[in-house]
């Protein structure tokens, strides 16, 4: 859940992925003839995204390695720099200027509370545990102004990125306001657990100790030709309807 109201982080967050591209020469004021030309901008965008789009506790536990890479440079440059080096740099300052100005409350003349006070739909929260973005916090203060909202968090070490995998089970905290339901399991079509990456998806451990990618799995997100961030949210949005809350 992305806050109603743009935090100034985020909004200064938003500027150093915009630096990253138009200081890039080949951007030339954004008459570029391919986004080939922008391709150091770019790479600087997936790191900036590296950085922030992950938690702390990705990168101390390898968790990169679930993807079949050897090596953080590898995943850096195989993964993250080959996934942004085909976006259009003009789209992607676009969508940083709407994140920077979001602001639900300018149809309330700046009243937040107000604004939100004004959903009356049964509303779920579902801010990632260690998401550097958009924090946990951020979202719960928001969601308790909502007449009828729920918080649920969702548990990943992968941050704010954290509905691209690799967890084959990711799962939502119970209600902050319980109702006598338990948390839902969201399944991912991944053989490598996050709670325990030497497990296949069958459950079966083929590694003793750190975290090795298991022989019997398979690299995942990888030369797919689909979208990460489609891939990660359709698969989410489908585990969810199939796990009723």
């Amino acid at each position: 859940m992305a806050p109603q109201k743009n935090t100034a982080h985020d909004f200064l967050f938003t500027e150093t992925l915009n630096e990253a591209i138009t200081s890039d020469p080949g951007f030339r004021d954004g008459w570029y003839s391919a986004a080939s030309d922008v391709r150091a901008g770019l790479a600087r965008q997936a790191r900036l995204w590296s950085v922030m789009g992950y938690s702390t506790e990705f990168w101390k536990r390898a968790i990169w390695k679930c993807f079949g890479f050897s090596c953080v440079d590898d995943f850096q440059v195989g993964f993250k720099e080959a996934y942004f080096s085909v976006m259009d740099p003009n789209d992607l300052l676009c969508m940083a200027r709407k994140w920077q100005r979001g602001d639900v409350s300018r149809h309330t003349n700046g009243d937040l509370a107000a604004a939100l006070g004004l959903i009356t739909a049964r509303t779920f929260a579902l801010p990632i545990s260690e998401d550097m973005v958009f924090p946990v916090r951020d979202c719960a203060s928001e969601q308790e102004l909502i007449p009828n909202g729920e918080l649920r968090v969702i548990d990943s070490v992968c941050g704010h990125l954290g509905l691209l995998g690799p967890a084959r089970v990711t799962r939502l905290r119970g209600p902050r306001r319980a109702k006598g339901r338990s948390a839902a399991a969201v399944c991912w079509p991944v053989g490598v657990d996050m709670a325990d990456p030497s497990a296949d998806s069958r459950g079966e451990s083929t590694a003793s100790g750190g975290i090795e990618l298991p022989a019997r799995s398979k690299p995942v997100m990888r030369h797919t030709g689909l979208p990460a961030s489609s891939a990660g949210y359709f698969l989410f949005s489908a585990a969810y309807r199939h796990n009723p809350v």
